[in-house]
């Protein structure tokens, strides 16, 4: 069973993962950047279930260079996976066995006992942003996790999983809201992907799925 890490707090949840949850309203297009949150809770009922609502918009929309600002309401870490749409978990078992999961929490050093991860971000499968900080919003020391606004210059690369072997792209990570004394957390990514449709997911989370619309 896939874990749920409380990021930085050391508690770990393990369950019964529902593969459907209950859909969040798409964002509306804004100039610049568009607001996405990050909302959802555990419910734990004894010697019955244990469920999760934790949800990304369905749809945001945003301009080829274009932010989009994802705010973190609920008590556990996500991240936002660029993933091509054939490698979306589509079940439980899915869920449970998710190599791309595995390869982007390996890099995050998530996959061991709870804790912060040792980077922000993956830039291309690479730890960190490998783009030489040409960006003015980029920080001009390596990101690290905490209630930040970190600003991310490449994301338009998705995971992918090829009969097996596993290409690792862009990806950051949020922290829960215990990271900012119990207030939301934000993470700010650009989109310099052209314009079409993508998709990303939570390694963490792999039922929380949604779309990027990129417009010229």
């Amino acid at each position: 069973m896939r874990r749920m890490a409380l990021v930085g707090v050391g508690v770990l949840l393990v369950g019964t993962l529902p593969f459907a949850v209950t859909s969040a309203s798409a964002s509306e297009r804004a100039p610049g950047t568009v607001t996405a949150n990050i909302v959802g809770r555990n419910i734990f009922r004894r010697n019955d279930s244990f469920t999760t609502t934790y949800r990304f918009p369905d749809t945001i929309k945003v301009e080829t260079g274009g932010k989009v600002r994802f705010v973190n309401h609920t008590d556990d870490a996500h991240t936002m996976t660029l993933v091509m749409k054939k490698d979306l978990p589509g079940s439980v078992a899915d869920v449970n066995t998710c190599p791309i999961c595995d390869a982007v929490n390996n890099i995050f050093g998530l996959n061991g006992p709870p804790g912060p991860p040792v980077t922000a971000q993956i830039d291309n499968g690479v730890a960190g942003d490998d783009d030489n900080q040409t960006d003015a919003d980029t920080p001009d020391t390596p990101p690290t996790f905490g209630p930040l606004h970190l600003y991310v210059e490449d994301f338009d690369t998705s995971s992918s999983n090829n009969n097996g072997t596993v290409t690792v792209g862009d990806s950051t990570v949020i922290p829960p809201i215990q990271a900012n004394g119990g207030n939301p957390t934000t993470r700010t990514v650009k989109i310099t992907a052209p314009p079409g449709t993508y998709h990303y997911f939570c390694t963490l989370h792999p039922w929380m799925q949604g779309t990027i619309i990129v417009e010229g």
